[in-house]
């Protein structure tokens, strides 16, 4: 039990921004991670004019004389635009810190 509550708050605290307690081999190379996401990718996609959508689609003639007309989704020469900035800092969902206990920020007054 006291192991694995250990290992919670290593985990915990390296999210938090804390250094790793001095009993760990890894004090020294540890990584400190930012809680919040700054990037997202985009589910946008540029074609070969630069047009930028989520979906592409043509119409295409299925009789010779041009009466029955389908959509057809486009699904080559597309692009993935990327990462996109966030308008604003999100937390990350994986993110393993209760921020504020419901019961004590009602009952602070």
């Amino acid at each position: 039990m006291g192991q694995t509550s250990s290992n919670v708050v290593r985990k915990v605290g390296s999210w938090a921004g804390f250094g790793a307690s001095p009993d760990n081999s890894l004090a020294g190379s540890q990584l400190v991670v930012s809680p919040f996401v700054y990037k997202r990718r985009s589910s946008l996609y540029k074609d070969e004019d630069g047009d930028i959508a989520h979906e592409f689609y043509e119409e295409r003639y299925i009789d010779r004389k041009g009466r029955h007309r389908v959509m057809k989704k486009l699904k080559t020469n597309l692009h993935p635009v990327g990462d996109v900035d966030l308008p604003h800092p999100c937390l990350h969902y994986d993110l393993p810190i209760v921020l504020c206990d419901t019961v004590s920020c009602i009952s602070s007054s």
